[in-house]
């Protein structure tokens, strides 16, 4: 291991003790006084646009024999000991140098092992294609998906994989979503502002944004309820939420340090309210949300 690998490596450590030491601090300090939540509410987290943490293995390979070793999934099993979250990381096949298919596989069981609190979801091609629109062809979005699912069951293994996604920019052409109907796919997680999502029509959007859900042609449409990057007080915007269908949270990679102390209060909080942490991989098409 060169110097470089080892200066990265302490460094990774020591911002994930940081991190978590303010955590405790956090935890003990801001306790709502209703510890009970009769509602039992279903919770999905989620990170977009990662690539990051998939390229570290990538690159210390040789080094690293476990993944925990990268501070991000180091992080999250934390919580998930802890608290027993579940996350659903959203990624994209390409960056730059980085391609998704050089995972290496020697990391499968060990990902395979945790695949109930850890899956990951097809998100996009690359940041340089954001939007799936008719600038796309139908057989790039076939190839790019094909190879980010193929990719996932080699290095990860097949219950690794989602079957609930969250397409960049809440993007998709008819085509494109009927073809992920075909391969499995059961639910879009839609965007958490104003914009309409995927093949949806404005009055369709609208129905979603009044519901949180919308069914249409067997495809379950959930919409996402906060980023927390967005979120100041995040604490707050739990307690005013109103919540009929499963709580949809998500943020994206690149705010991973920014934002940890924000997921890790909140799930900590959840957890002290009998929320349900979920992958939502057992929705039924029929309309009716099964959580086994």
């Amino acid at each position: 291991m060169d110097k470089e690998k080892i200066i990265l490596s302490l460094l990774g450590s020591i911002i994930l003790i940081v991190i978590l030491c303010s955590i405790g601090i956090i935890c003990q300090t801001d306790i709502s006084p209703n510890m009970e939540n009769e509602a039992n509410i279903v919770v999905h987290i989620s990170y977009d646009d990662v690539y990051l943490v998939l390229n570290e293995l990538i690159e210390n390979q040789e080094t690293y024999s476990s993944i925990f070793q990268c501070h991000e999934f180091a992080a999250l099993k934390s919580l998930h000991e802890q608290y027993g979250a579940i996350f659903t990381l959203y990624v994209y096949e390409q960056v730059g140098d980085y391609s998704i298919s050089n995972v290496p596989v020697k990391y499968k069981d060990e990902f395979n092992a945790n695949s109930d609190w850890l899956k990951f979801g097809y998100h996009g091609i690359s940041p340089e294609y954001p939007i799936f629109n008719e600038s796309i062809s139908l057989e790039q979005f076939i190839t790019s998906y094909n190879s980010v699912r193929n990719a996932v069951y080699s290095f990860a293994g097949e219950d690794s994989y989602s079957n609930v996604i969250r397409l960049s920019y809440f993007s998709g052409t008819n085509n494109m979503i009927s073809y992920l109907q075909d391969q499995g796919i059961s639910t879009l997680l839609c965007a958490d502002d104003g914009r309409i999502s995927y093949n949806l029509n404005e009055n369709e959007s609208k129905l979603l944004s009044l519901n949180g859900v919308y069914y249409k042609n067997n495809m379950t449409y959930l919409k996402t309820d906060m980023r927390y990057e967005n979120c100041k007080g995040i604490i707050i915007r739990l307690t005013s939420q109103s919540i009929e269908t499963p709580l949809v949270i998500f943020t994206h990679e690149w705010t991973f340090d920014e934002t940890y102390s924000d997921v890790a209060k909140s799930i900590y909080w959840m957890k002290n309210h009998n929320y349900i942490f979920s992958d939502l991989n057992d929705i039924s098409l029929s309309g009716e949300l099964n959580y086994g």
